[in-house]
């Protein structure tokens, strides 16, 4: 079952996020499947919800309609929010704020920082709450009574969070002044007389906060609201267990029971949370899919979609339970990175240390002329190799090509190749595919991979320059040309998929920058 404080603040995120993400609708396709979405969340079914968001994610971003783009962000970090993974919603709330902020959208920007104080507050971090509530009030979306509700609400949240309770219930009660005296909806008016009880609940001033918690009852029994009154039923229950009146807990338990059966029951939140993760599965595999299985059977596609949405649900669970795989993933990170750091000095080192073990074998007989002639003129001498090549000849050779392989324009050109290569650095094949083959002990095509993915890997790290940019867009700026080259060439490079390395990058950047 999910924490009812949780769900409560959830809740408040969802009313922010829709009031003011509906303010501003432009006629399209992007629009009207976000005002579905709107409608699919208000109704707590949360993976359709999903899926109209992110079809509407797919329009505005053809449609360069980057409001709807964001308030779908939004949308989407509320229902991670409310299906009880607000690491998840934090995710994306952070993405809409820094995309707003690159928008120059301060209307948006605002909503989005109302919002991560809420989530901060649910994850108990007061520090990144106070940053965000500067933000917030250095910023307005345009609708005074809204801006000053939550000006209030937030700074109560915050108070709370660093157990301040007499302040907290102060800001509360400012809260539930604003909601009654401008008549907001009176979801906001019992969200503050709930939260007051709470703040008693846990001064253990038992009769004040049952006094609230029976005043939300009557608020909710006349709205009509069954949120509210479940949620309000239960912290009578509480309340009761608490002080040890086992009757009345089990009463009010009851009535909580009841109501929660169509609104909260663990059963309904589990397979909305799972159906998340496979819509999200799903939407992936059909990007992959649509690229390299183009030919297989209906049959065949949706049992492999079946089966690695199973398989990501399963490691989901057990990296929740387990919660360890994170700090081993890191350190592989960082362990790639130092080597991607020193792989240009690795290979520069190579190329010297070869050049010496040739140079230092003897070369009698070897006259001026000969070592200048051309690279393609064949041997007549034991100074060179079977193909003809001299080790001068080699080491030039060897410098032309690293030279070009350096310009990450050309290499990223999807139709480089190796008779590119040959032609640019003026030999042929046949010597090029040779010195690679010697000196790196690979062939062209892995060579090749290996410097694009060493590029994609400093684009993936780097969010400041290329943070709006898709994996999709960034393995196709570097030279490859289909999903599935480039992530089996990147687990072979990195030992991880392209996103996750990604993510592991910028939570490590973020850790770093906190510290």
């Amino acid at each position: 079952m999910i924490r009812t404080r949780h769900l409560l603040i959830g809740l408040m995120i969802v009313l922010a996020t829709l009031e003011a993400f509906a303010n501003v609708q432009k006629p399209g396709n992007a629009s009207q499947l976000k005002v579905k979405g709107d409608v699919l969340l208000q109704e707590n079914r949360y993976s359709e919800a999903l899926e109209y968001y992110t079809a509407a994610l797919d329009k505005a971003k053809v449609d360069g309609d980057t409001h709807i783009y964001n308030a779908c962000i939004g949308n989407i970090s509320s229902i991670y929010v409310i299906m009880g993974d607000p690491k998840r919603g934090l995710y994306y709330m952070q993405q809409g704020y820094h995309n707003s902020e690159q928008a120059g959208d301060s209307t948006m920007m605002s909503n989005f920082a109302i919002n991560l104080v809420g989530v901060y507050c649910m994850l108990g971090d007061a520090e990144n709450a106070r940053v965000f509530f500067r933000k917030q009030m250095q910023l307005a979306t345009g609708d005074a009574v809204h801006d000053q509700y939550y000006a209030v609400y937030n700074q109560a949240e915050i108070a709370a969070v660093e157990g301040r309770l007499d302040q907290a219930i102060f800001y509360y009660q400012a809260a539930l002044r604003i909601a009654t005296e401008h008549n907001m909806d009176s979801k906001f008016a019992i969200a503050q007389v709930q939260a007051i009880g709470g703040i008693y609940l846990r001064q253990k001033q038992y009769d004040k906060a049952i006094e609230q918690f029976n005043e939300a009852v009557r608020r909710a029994r006349e709205a009509g609201n069954d949120n509210r009154l479940g949620e309000s039923y239960y912290k009578l229950a509480r309340t009761y267990e608490m002080i040890g009146d086992s009757v009345s807990a089990a009463k009010y338990m009851a009535k909580y029971v009841a109501i929660s059966d169509s609104l909260y029951d663990s059963n309904r939140f589990s397979t909305a949370n799972d159906k998340l993760f496979e819509f999200e599965n799903a939407q992936n595999q059909k990007q992959i899919d649509r690229l390299t299985t183009r030919n297989h059977t209906q049959l065949f596609i949706i049992l492999i979609m079946l089966l690695v949405a199973g398989i990501v649900t399963w490691l989901y669970l057990a990296l929740r339970r387990k919660n360890r795989s994170l700090q081993q993933a890191q350190r592989l990170l960082i362990r790639k990175n130092d080597e991607l750091l020193k792989s240009d000095a690795q290979n520069r080192n190579l190329l010297q240390l070869y050049a010496q073990e040739r140079e230092s074998t003897p070369h009698d007989g070897e006259s001026s002329e000969e070592k200048g002639k051309a690279d393609n003129e064949p041997a007549q001498d034991d100074n060179r190799n079977d193909l003809g090549l001299t080790q001068e000849a080699i080491n030039q050779l060897l410098r032309r090509i690293t030279d070009v392989m350096e310009q990450v324009d050309v290499i990223s050109d999807s139709d480089f190749g190796l008779a590119q290569l040959t032609q640019m650095v003026g030999s042929n094949v046949k010597y090029v595919s040779w010195v690679i083959n010697e000196v790196y002990g690979k062939n062209f095509k892995t060579f090749l991979n290996e410097y694009r993915i060493k590029e994609a890997c400093k684009r993936l790290r780097d969010h400041e320059n290329y943070g709006n940019m898709t994996i999709q867009a960034i393995y196709q700026d570097v030279g490859f040309q289909s999903a599935a080259s480039f992530i089996n060439a990147f687990k072979k490079s990195m030992g991880m998929t392209p996103s996750t390395y990604q993510k592991l990058a910028r939570e490590q950047q973020q850790e770093q920058t906190q510290e």
